[in-house]
């Protein structure tokens, strides 16, 4: 089966459910769509937020490291708003080939 690294951005409210439904509904995800996606990094101003409860999760407060990185082909942005949402979602991906 084929796995995918997600980026998420953001770990306020909407953000962190979406986090822990992912972790938590994973298997059944990768039964319905076929690919085991699993949320490998999360990019968040405020990195205590996410290393208090889940000290194993790679975190950046600098969403740019997230759309810089070749194994992370999916971005989710859950800021709101039009500062840090309007720019991860306008920032240049890099090629698919790389």
């Amino acid at each position: 089966m084929e796995r995918v690294n997600v980026g998420l951005v953001g770990f306020g409210t909407v953000g962190s459910a979406f986090f822990q439904l992912m972790r938590s509904n994973g298997e059944l995800f990768a039964r319905k769509f076929g690919v085991a996606a699993q949320i490998s990094a999360v990019a968040e101003k405020n990195e205590a937020k996410v290393t208090g409860p889940f000290p194993e999760v790679r975190v950046t407060g600098d969403y740019r490291e997230l759309v810089a990185d070749p194994e992370i082909p999916v971005l989710v942005e859950l800021v709101g708003g039009t500062g840090v949402a309007a720019r991860s979602s306008a920032a240049p991906w890099r090629p698919a080939s790389m």
